[in-house]
Formats: structure tokens, sequence, C-alpha cells
């Protein structure tokens, strides 16, 4: 069964081949040709691809970790309900 068992995760060198990726995204020098594409077709309304490069910067400028409800920076809303009392329905209704 050892043998058989297939392994999760990454291909080994994977992350290697990432880091080396991201390096070299960082290092081109037109990078900051990209960055301002994106932002214009962001604030273009007559963009096709508008929503997809406003995705993408909200990614980056908003993780989803600030808006986790597990997040400690979140503050806590406390709603406490008190019941108010019912008037008895035995009084006899005069004619």
């Amino acid at each position: 069964m050892g043998a058989l068992t297939k392994k999760r995760g990454r291909p080994q060198g994977m992350r290697a081949i990432q880091l080396d990726l991201q390096e070299q995204l960082y290092n081109h020098p037109d990078n900051h040709k990209v960055i301002e594409t994106i932002y214009r077709a962001a604030l273009d309304d007559n963009h096709k691809n508008q929503a997809a490069a406003q995705k993408l910067l909200m990614d980056r400028m908003l993780p989803i970790s600030v808006c986790d409800k597990n997040a400690d920076i979140r503050e806590k809303i406390t709603i406490n309900i008190c019941s108010v009392e019912i008037p008895d329905r035995e009084e006899k209704v005069v004619n």
C-alpha cells in the first residue's frame, strides 16, 4: 500500500519555480506598465475586463483575511433582546 499511495501537495521543485517567476516579474523593466494598464482597465467603465481588473486589485489591496469572521481586528457586535411582559387577557369587555 505504501508504494501505491500518491503524494499530495505541490510537485517537487514547484516552489522554487514559483519564486523564480516572481523574482523575474519584480525585476522586469516594464512591470510598471502592466500595473498602470490594470488600473486604467479597472477605472474605465467601458472596458470589457473592468470587473476582472477591479477584482485583481481588490484581492491585493484588501486581502480576505481582513474580512475574516475569526480575525481579532474585527469589532464584535452584541445584541441583547429583553422580553416584554404581556398583560393577561382576562379583562372582560363590557358592552
